[in-house]
C-alpha cells in the first residue's frame, strides 16, 4: 500500500504514536500515481483516498483543488478531513512566523542564517548509520554482506567520484563538498582497500 494511500501510516503511526504534530505532504505526483499503482480507480478517487488517509497538501498536481469540494458535496470526504488539513498547514505557517514575516525565506541564497549548512546540522554520521541499518538483500547465498574489509570497492561511472550528482535532484543550492569517494573512505572503516574508479574509458586506483 503507497504510503499516501495508508492511514495507518499517516494518522495511527506518525500523528498517535509518533505525535507528530506538523504537515505532511505527498511527494511529487504521488497522488496520481495511486492510479499506477491500481490503489485508485481515476484522479477523483486518489484525492478521496489521500485526504481521507492523512495527506493535508498535494505537492505538484491540481487534483486537490480539482476535486475535493465535489468529494466534501457528494458525502465521499467529511468536512473534518479539510479542517485537520487546513490546521496543520496553518499550524506550520504560524510557527514559521509566516504571519508576522510571509516573505522571509524568500531571499537570495546569501540571506540564508549562517548555520543553515553547517556540520552540525548535516547529521553526517547519523545519517550513515540509517543508510547502513536500512539496506535490504533479498538474498546473501553468496555471502555477499558483511563487507570483508579487505575487499575493494568499485565505483563505476561518469559520476562516481562527482561531488555535485551525488546530492540528487532536490538539494537546491546545497554545498558541494563530498563525492563518493571521499565518504567511502570515512565511513568504510579500518583495513578497507581502495576504490577502484572507472569514468569515461579511463581507469585509476585511489586509495
Amino acid at each position: 500500500m503507497p504510503a499516501t494511500a495508508n492511514p495507518w501510516l499517516l494518522k495511527d503511526l506518525l500523528r498517535e504514536q509518533w505525535g507528530f504534530k506538523g504537515i505532511t505532504i505527498s511527494d511529487h505526483g504521488a497522488i496520481k500515481e495511486l492510479i499506477k499503482h491500481g490503489v485508485a480507480a481515476d484522479a477523483r478517487d486518489a484525492v478521496r483516498l489521500a485526504i481521507t488517509s492523512g495527506v493535508d497538501m498535494s505537492m505538484s498536481d491540481e487534483f486537490y483543488d480539482k476535486y475535493l469540494p465535489g468529494l466534501v458535496k457528494d458525502g465521499l470526504v467529511p468536512e473534518s478531513d479539510i479542517d485537520r488539513a487546513c490546521r496543520d498547514v496553518l499550524n506550520t505557517k504560524y510557527d514559521m512566523g509566516l504571519f508576522t514575516n510571509p516573505y522571509v525565506h524568500l531571499g537570495p541564497a546569501g540571506s540564508d542564517p549562517q548555520d543553515t549548512n553547517a556540520e552540525s546540522r548535516l547529521h553526517r554520521a547519523e545519517a550513515r548509520v540509517v543508510a547502513r541499518k536500512t539496506m535490504v538483500l533479498l538474498k546473501n547465498d553468496k555471502q555477499t554482506l558483511p563487507l570483508s574489509k579487505q575487499a575493494t570497492i568499485a565505483l563505476v561511472g561518469p559520476m562516481a567520484d562527482s561531488q555535485r550528482d551525488v546530492m540528487g535532484s532536490w538539494s537546491a543550492a546545497g554545498v558541494v563538498k563530498q563525492s563518493g569517494h571521499p565518504a567511502r573512505r570515512a565511513g568504510a572503516g579500518g583495513g578497507r582497500q581502495g576504490a577502484h574508479f572507472v569514468r569515461q574509458g579511463r581507469q585509476r586506483h585511489a586509495g
